[in-house]
């Protein structure tokens, strides 16, 4: 078994079945955004900015329609953030002659756990 080194998933490099398993990182989950927002780590692109002030906005508004979970809540929870440096060993092309695969992204590697 292997550790990735950016996510913290762990899994066999070669499944039950003999078939080669290629990991890739998930997207940050909603609990790393909040964090890192809170942490101020985050650089979010001006759209997703945007969408969280104009939640924010109405969240503070106190003529908008209530709702059970705040906008800003609502809005995180809608935001896919790629990891930084995240890892997918997937192929990306073929390698020189007599080279193996050229993998995608290999972020910071693995741990032989």
């Amino acid at each position: 078994m292997v550790k990735c080194n950016v996510c913290g998933g762990v899994y066999e490099q070669k499944l039950a079945d003999g078939t080669m398993y290629f990991h890739a990182c998930p997207p940050l989950s909603e609990a790393e955004i909040r964090t890192q927002l809170q942490q101020k780590t985050l650089q979010l692109t001006p759209a997703q900015q945007k969408l969280l002030d104009d939640a924010a906005k109405l969240d503070a508004d106190p003529n908008a329609p209530k709702v059970d979970r705040s906008r800003v809540d609502q809005a995180i929870s809608s935001l896919t953030i790629e990891r930084p440096n995240k890892r997918d060993e997937n192929v990306a092309g073929v390698g020189a002659p007599g080279q193996p695969a050229v993998q995608k992204s290999p972020g910071t590697g693995v741990t032989k756990i």
